[in-house]
């Protein structure tokens, strides 16, 4: 019978993950595309889409990602093709190994097998984990590993520890951190083993190494690189000429440390956790939080039971919940569900000893059995129906739609302006092209690719977006087809597309709108005849 449930519970973790991923998110957003494409690239050439040979961290965007997402989606790239079944099938398999790996944790932590299987299964239907192991978000490929490093640790295969926790960095920028840090703890818990030092010691230059040459996306987000955050004391030390008061009550490090204290104790929030989740759609299901409202009960219950808990092992837990948050709360904004993830490893420990635990106080709590399965199956509707219609536009939701259509008539026009409003069109024309990799490496630019030409970014980069350009002479120039955002469609609508030509009246030919789930308009083509 229990290895029945065991069956039963990984077959649900794995469908869960699985179902509908090439519909469900939407769309496969920007970073997703630039790990196919990357993962493509070097499944071709060996190279990512800039050349670089066999990269520890791709370039893409420039922010220097750790190659671990990109490297796993190869071999899934070449069974599936370039497609969201290559780039996510990657995560469903990580996803389904975390609820093993957590499984055979809590064995070795507790020693109870119906509270590992109670932890297995509650990780398996767990909104925060399924939000992250259907796209391929590199945070949850290195939360398995995290996983696994854990439970190899707890149960002193050092060797494999190392490794798991290796892979983990490999993935995902905050375990630079965690690791070295759950590596302390362990050395200090077991000073007589002398192997533990060696295997932390052999992964400190792999993380000098990978910091030294992968900091800039952790610098960007980074509370010390958050003008908004310092600006104020700049003003009022300013204001008051520098003086020495002032240097010492108007100190930027000061309120660094204030806003870290306010992020990192806002990862605990009942606000975050139970009810609203992340501010970024992507991140959460609308109308929820990252747990169900009932694991609130069993997370204040498992908390309770640890404090009075009288074992050593505790304090792995205790540790891990002390560090998992850190990442998460030097960053900005603040909370974020996916640079917290680590947090969901000694939250889920907790609720599972608090499920187990009531259960062990009252079968009565069986009656509640109707409940949990009403919210579970609520979950179901909000991720699978209510979300994608509202979040589209945050997953890249209609790129896809209006390459094919540009594509359609590629041979009609001599050029075509693409929108950049929504930010790094030309991924989406490679990825969903399916240019050649070493075309690309040869002539690599990110604003034409052949006929397309791609238009800037202003809110993200301070670039000239398509309603700044006078495209009543650029129509003239050539025969040239229009893709606009809708924020640059009603701009120039409402200029009456004639800021510097008001002797000539355009004819406004429309081809096609692309709308979003929620059927709003998102990218007008057109041409000016």
């Amino acid at each position: 019978m229990r290895k029945i449930l065991i069956i039963a519970i990984f077959i649900l973790a794995f469908f869960l993950r699985v179902w509908n991923i090439d519909l469900i998110p939407a769309s496969l957003y920007w970073d997703e595309v630039a790990i196919g494409y990357n993962a493509y690239s070097l499944l071709k050439t060996g190279a990512d889409e800039y050349g670089n040979k066999l990269p520890v961290l791709i370039r893409s965007f420039d922010d220097n990602k750790p190659s671990g997402m990109v490297y796993s989606a190869i071999p899934f790239i070449a069974i599936f093709g370039l497609n969201e079944w290559g780039v996510r099938f990657p995560l469903v398999i990580l996803g389904t190994i975390t609820v093993i790996s957590f499984y055979f944790l809590l064995q070795i932590l507790f020693r109870k097998e119906n509270l590992s299987l109670w932890g297995s299964l509650l990780l398996a239907i767990s909104p925060w984990h399924l939000q992250f192991s259907r796209a391929a978000f590199e945070a949850n490929g290195g939360f398995c590993f995290f996983v696994l490093f854990i439970t190899f640790l707890s149960n002193k295969n050092n060797r494999l520890a190392m490794l798991s926790s290796i892979a983990a960095m490999y993935f995902y920028h905050a375990y630079w951190f965690i690791v070295p840090g759950v590596w302390i703890y362990w050395f200090f818990q077991n000073k007589q083993d002398r192997k533990i030092i060696l295997y932390g010691l052999l992964t400190i230059p792999l993380i000098i190494s990978i910091i030294r040459s992968g900091y800039q996306r952790p610098w960007q987000v980074s509370l010390g690189n958050q003008e908004v955050i310092t600006s104020s004391f700049n003003e009022s030390r300013g204001s008051n000429n520098n003086n020495f008061i002032s240097k010492i009550f108007y100190n930027n490090r000061l309120i660094v440390l204030k806003s870290f204290a306010e992020n990192y104790f806002s990862h605990f929030s009942p606000q975050f956790l139970f009810f609203q989740g992340d501010t970024n759609e992507r991140h959460k299901v609308l109308g929820m939080g990252l747990f169900y409202l009932w694991e609130s009960f069993t997370l204040c219950y498992g908390i309770w039971y640890l404090f009075h808990w009288q074992d050593k092992r505790r304090s792995l837990i205790f540790v891990l919940l002390f560090l998992t948050p850190i990442p998460a709360s030097v960053s900005y904004p603040a909370p974020h569900a996916l640079r917290g993830l680590p947090l969901l490893l000694p939250l889920m420990i907790i609720n599972s000893l608090g499920v187990y635990k009531l259960m062990q106080k009252t079968k009565r709590l069986l009656i509640l059995i109707p409940v949990i399965a009403f919210l579970f199956v609520n979950y179901l509707v909000l991720y699978y129906d209510h979300t994608p219609r509202f979040t589209s536009r945050s997953w890249g939701y209609g790129y896809k739609e209006s390459f094919r259509e540009v594509n359609k008539l590629l041979n009609d026009y001599d050029r075509i302006l693409y929108t950049g409003h929504y930010w790094k069109p030309y991924i989406y024309y490679l990825f969903y092209n399916q240019i050649d990799p070493v075309f690309f490496q040869k002539n690599h630019n990110e604003k034409r690719i052949g006929k397309i030409e791609f238009t800037g970014t202003s809110w993200a980069n301070n670039e000239v977006e398509l309603d700044k350009v006078d495209i009543i002479n650029e129509s003239k120039r050539q025969k040239t087809l229009f893709v606009l955002s809708d924020k640059e469609y009603i701009n120039l609508k409402r200029d009456n597309w004639l800021q510097k030509e008001t002797n000539y009246q355009p004819n406004l030919k429309m081809i096609k709108i692309i709308k979003d789930l929620q059927g709003k308009e998102m990218f007008y083509i057109l041409e000016i005849i």
